[in-house]
Order: C-alpha cells, then structure tokens, then sequence
C-alpha cells in the first residue's frame, strides 16, 4: 500500500507539526464524522483550515479595533464611509 519514499514524505512531513487535542462535545463530534464522510475530508485538515480562518479573523478585528480611534478621527464612522472615501 505505503511505498518507502511515501512513507518518508510522511515522516518529513509530521516531523516539523505539532499535535492539538481538543474536546468537543457528542453533537459536534457527529456533525464532524458527517462532514468528514461526505466529503472525504480528514477531521486534521478541516481542523486546521478552521484554525487558520479564525486566527485571520481574529487579527483582522485586533486590527480593527486598534484603528478605530484613527478611522474615528477622519469621521469614518462606518464601513460604508470607508468605501466611500477609498472610492
């Protein structure tokens, strides 16, 4: 099934990640298995593309709020007067 060189892509690639273990409750865990059957996807990549899309979340509303005061101060009150502006 498994040749050597792909088990040596396999090694090289598990050698530099690192394991998460979460819990997550019976409801979700079968919304998981749904998920992963119907699409052929494995539980690690959903996961991890999860992860990356809440930490860019995360840090696009650090950087909101952080330029909030600034955006105040030129009366961009709103998304809508930013695009206005930009425009």
């Amino acid at each position: 099934m498994f040749n050597e060189l792909d088990i040596r892509a396999l090694c090289d690639t598990l050698s530099y990640m690192t394991t998460l273990t979460i819990r997550i409750d019976d409801k979700l865990a079968s919304e998981l298995r749904e998920f992963t059957a119907r699409t052929g996807k494995r539980k690690s990549e959903f996961a991890r593309e999860a992860l990356r899309r809440q930490l860019a979340l995360e840090r696009f509303n650090d950087l909101r709020q952080r330029l909030a005061p600034f955006a105040e101060s030129h009366g961009w009150l709103t998304d809508e007067d930013v695009f206005t502006e930009v425009s």
